[in-house]
């Protein structure tokens, strides 16, 4: 599978850091649906074949573990899922027992993540 043919949703409540993130998949040829908040995001995962989520964890309406936690339980096949947070009272090995792929601390490097999610669809 080649990047243009992977898809990565983007849910962030911070348009700013939305359109940044959402650019530099694009740059690295990633098809890429964005979300302002985790309704949003269900909505635009339900709808689409989508590989990769990358969610902020603190969100209005639906916060980042109410989106996987629904994700799971839709039936369609889970993707690469990861929450980004500044700060979040869960660990990265409780978020992969939930079904989460693991936990991007923010701030965090742009670089970084395009080569983790690039690894970990390797390792699927």
């Amino acid at each position: 599978m080649t990047k243009n043919e992977i898809s990565v949703l983007i849910v962030d409540d911070e348009p700013d850091l939305l359109e940044i993130c959402a650019d530099a998949f694009e740059m690295e040829d990633y098809k890429v649906y964005t979300a302002l908040d985790g309704v949003k995001g269900l909505e635009a995962f339900m709808n689409n074949s989508v590989d990769v989520v990358i969610s902020d964890s603190y969100m209005p309406e639906m916060n980042g573990l109410q989106l996987l936690k629904t994700i799971i339980d839709s039936e369609k096949e889970m993707p690469i899922f990861y929450l980004s947070t500044g700060a979040i009272d869960v660990t990265e090995d409780s978020l992969k027992e939930k079904g989460a792929t693991g936990l991007i601390s923010k701030p965090f490097d742009l670089d970084e993540i395009l080569e983790r999610v690039s690894n970990d669809l390797k390792a699927r």
